[in-house]
């Protein structure tokens, strides 16, 4: 078909695309006119008007307001009462940093695997749209009482996009009517049969089944030619749902941009062809058309553009974020230089194995967790919809496309034809989303992690502050630091002299120190690991103690797979080093548990319990038997002069930024509280025997036992079930390593022992 000049929406011809976004709104407006030429035979017969909406409320006919504006969702609708509400149920929050995309499969339409297919933006999945699920379809006796309920749908679709829209983290009021956009356009894939969000099976399947009733209602009382027309549609309606959207887009995009001001559409597509205007500050053009033409840019594609948008103006507030954590100033003015794992830069020296934290490093230790953990996740995200696009736009046309069957594909033939002429390659396309500004923005802030969609290795790296410390460590003068050279003083292992027999501990040690993945996929072959023989991938710890400053932990298996982190610490370092990778799995761990443990009496699928909690049971075990070691080992420690292991607490928590690091690193204002009662708590038990005493980290792996045991109780083998069917709802993790201040190693003790534990009982509350 060849393409033509569209009727509203223009945007200027043939000129260079400045971004994704301009490409697929231009392409959007050339497919539109097709369609609107299309649907004019029988516009005048499908097109809706609120004046000629008639309500029946018993024995009473209502008529409604004629402007979409002053629609009431308690009195202008089709709905029965209790119902009518388009966000009844749908979250507050439209529009997250930190909540994930949607993009499994059960949850995405035309996905047949999770390595491939779209993704659902969080903004997608609470669209005000419940009303239309709730109609009685024999009240669509006409164009207008369908239009009354979607545009009712639109006006408060609106509302929340325009009251939740962020006014700050790089959000901007031009971005209003884009998300207005998105949002109208989302809406014209449900009415037409396009959405690729299945939500929850009940309720997004079942609006498809009920938009099918109300057309099929619809057409039986459309005029004989129109019916004529269309009979060739069932049982889908897909034309004529394509061509009632035509014939009244525009009242919807009027009804969603009724509480949009001081705001205009991304690029100028109001008004002719050779000299489009911008749209006024409330998203509208003047001459009475609509700006937009994302509805018609295939879902998919809008989505992939949405996310790249996102991704990066959310990448640049991370990065801004670690430099603050890992590079930052204290507040003595002073420069710090922190490494991924919490180091202190300036006392680490990694090439003889001797590390410190301390120096405010805890904050880049939480910072660089969440950071990677998202970045990962990310990249799976953006590979699964860059798979979408090879496979639905760039594959050969003797090759089948991966569109389900189940969605309605009408003008994408047309779209990705016009789409394919410009840019013939998925790596054009994707040169495409790096015109994005936020994404040429990023190399200003760190030039390692420069968003270029056709190279993985900056797009999606671990940024230049989650790195470790320097060989030989660096040297800050307050305002800036340096690395050391190699032939540095401080760099230089000294050989000490030992006298007598060092008393030797050997401690296994299951590090999952693996990056991105989720646990349960990390601990699978320990978890599966069966017989007397030791699960190769344990790490073999043989810790020597000479005297008081002379106890090194040295690892015993160089052979085995590469680790990121040095082969020889102190022993104080190698606790607190299995202190963080504990407590990090511990929490990691909750999502699954919570799950298996929590909502026992709920009816829902459950899938997988019973193995998540065998190897969750089997990872505490070893968990206990190695601190178990770590316990026997500490026993040799002999000289806390006046202070015993209880005492060094209270000098551990009045450091002067302890409680404050601790309250920005989880943002709960509960955990200073929490810490000193705490500290009162324990501070009374001088005297106990720190090999043999119920230290917090016991008490936490019991607790962890029993959670096991019970969960083990509940779920006595797997249930079966579909992915459609299963609950897997995960609650909010808090993803953080506990690795506090270090000044001094008589201080140790609390760390790993009062610190994990209130840890553990902050991440437990906010996830519960």
């Amino acid at each position: 078909t060849k393409m033509a000049a569209a009727s509203g929406g223009r945007g200027g011809g043939r000129k260079q695309d400045e971004s994704a976004k301009h490409a697929l709104d231009r392409i959007g407006a050339e497919v539109q006119s097709i369609a609107h030429g299309r649907a004019d035979t029988y516009r005048k017969e499908l097109k809706g008007n609120l004046y000629y909406v008639k309500l029946h409320n018993g024995n009473i006919i209502e008529s409604v307001t004629s402007d979409p504006c002053e629609l009431d969702h308690t009195k202008d609708t089709n709905v029965g009462r209790g119902n009518e509400d388009p966000c009844f149920g749908r979250v507050e929050e439209r529009f997250s940093d930190e909540r994930r995309s949607q993009c499994t499969k059960n949850r995405i339409r035309g996905s047949e695997n999770n390595n491939e297919g779209a993704c659902a933006p969080y903004r997608r999945l609470h669209v005000c749209d419940r009303n239309l699920e709730q109609i009685d379809p024999q009240k669509i006796t006409t164009t207008h009482n369908l239009l009354l309920d979607v545009l009712l749908a639109a006006k408060y679709e609106g509302e929340s996009i325009v009251n939740k829209y962020p006014k700050k983290d790089n959000h901007n009021n031009s971005g209003i009517c884009t998300a207005l956009a998105r949002s109208f356009a989302d809406i014209g894939d449900i009415i037409r049969g396009k959405d690729l969000y299945r939500g929850n099976k009940q309720e997004k399947d079942n609006l498809e089944k009920k938009l099918i009733e109300y057309f099929k209602v619809l057409h039986k009382h459309l005029d004989q030619k129109t019916k004529n027309h269309y009979t060739k549609d069932d049982p889908y309606y897909y034309q004529l749902r394509e061509d009632w959207w035509n014939a009244n887009r525009y009242d919807v995009w009027k009804a969603i941009t009724c509480k949009a001001t001081d705001t205009q559409y991304f690029r100028n597509t109001c008004g002719s062809v050779q000299k489009p205007t911008q749209t006024r500050v409330n998203c509208q053009c003047i001459d009475g058309t609509v700006p937009t033409n994302l509805d018609y840019v295939p879902q998919f594609l809008r989505w992939y553009d949405e996310w790249a948008e996102d991704f990066c103006r959310i990448k640049q507030l991370k990065l801004e974020k670690l430099e603050q954590e890992c590079r930052g100033e204290n507040e003595d003015g002073k420069k710090r230089y922190c490494s991924r794992n919490g180091c202190d830069c300036e006392e680490t020296i990694n090439k003889i194995g001797h590390l410190r934290y301390g120096n405010r490093c805890i904050k880049c230790l939480f910072g660089c967790n969440r950071y990677i953990d998202w970045i990962k996740n990310k990249q799976n995200e953006f590979e699964k919809q860059k798979k979408k696009c090879e496979n639905e736009i760039y594959k050969n046309s003797n090759q089948s496309k991966s569109i389900s069957s189940s969605v309605n594909d009408i003008y994408y033939e047309d779209f990705y034809k016009e789409l394919k002429g410009k840019y013939s390659s998925i790596d054009q396309f994707l040169n495409l989303l790096n015109q994005e500004a936020k994404c040429k923005n990023i190399d200003e802030e760190d030039k390692e992690s420069k968003i270029d969609f056709n190279n993985n290795k900056t797009t999606f790296s671990a940024s230049k502050y989650c790195k470790p410390c320097p060989p030989c460590g660096v040297e800050c003068n307050g305002t800036e630091c340096k690395h050391r050279q190699e032939d540095h003083d401080k760099c230089k292992r000294r050989e000490r002299e030992r006298k007598g027999d060092p008393k030797i501990t050997f401690i296994d040690f299951l590090l999952n120190e693996e990056e991105g993945n989720d646990i349960v996929k990390k601990l699978k072959p320990f978890c599966g690991h069966t017989g007397s023989k030791k699960y190769e991938e344990i790490e073999k710890w043989k810790c020597s103690h000479y005297n008081d400053t002379d106890d090194d932990c040295e690892m015993q298996n160089n052979d085995k797979k590469q680790k990121n982190h040095s082969k020889i610490m102190p022993f104080v370092d190698f606790v607190e080093f299995w202190v963080t990778h504990m407590l990090k799995d511990s929490i990691d761990w909750r999502k699954y548990i919570n799950r298996c443990i929590n909502n026992t009496t709920s009816n829902k699928c459950k899938k997988g319990c019973n193995t998540h909690c065998q190897c969750f049971q089997k990872w505490i075990t070893q968990k206990q038997e190695e601190w178990n070691q770590i316990k026997k080992h500490y026993r040799n420690e002999e000289n806390f002069y006046e202070f015993d292991p209880y005492g060094t607490l209270e000098l551990f928590l009045e450091e002067e930024h302890f409680f404050t690091d601790i309250k920005k690193a989880y943002g709960n204002e509960e955990a200073v509280d929490r810490i000193e009662k705490l500290k009162k708590d324990h501070a009374s038990k001088p005297g106990e025997d720190v090999a043999t005493a119920k230290y917090a980290i016991d008490l936490l792996l019991e607790h962890e036992l029993d959670e096991a045991d019970l969960c083990l109780d509940t779920h006595l083998e797997d249930e079966e079930c579909s992915d459609d069917d299963d609950d897997h709802q995960e609650q909010p993790i808090v993803k953080s390593n506990p690795c506090g201040g270090q000044n001094g190693r008589s201080r140790y003790p609390v760390l790993a022992n009062e610190v994990a534990y209130q840890m553990y009982e902050l991440a437990k509350t906010t996830i519960d």
